[in-house]
């Protein structure tokens, strides 16, 4: 998990912890930040929205059906 963690740092979407040394109040103020955060609010809802477009269920669900018909 580290690596993704890492990775989510990284591209601003998220924080990275270390675990053995967490506490409560390091953990809420990332929260807080991450919430307050307008930029990445908008970043997340445009992603949101063109994973949505991309109707990713519909594509899954025909290749299933495509792939039980051929076998």
């Amino acid at each position: 998990q580290y690596d993704n963690a890492q990775r989510m740092q990284d591209l601003h979407f998220g924080r990275r912890f270390d675990p053995y040394s967490l506490d409560g109040d390091e953990f809420l103020s990332a929260i807080e930040q991450l919430l307050s955060d307008g930029k990445l609010r908008e970043r997340v809802k445009e992603i949101g929205e063109n994973i949505r477009q991309r109707q990713g269920i519909q594509f899954a669900a025909a290749t299933a059906e495509r792939i039980a018909q051929q076998h």
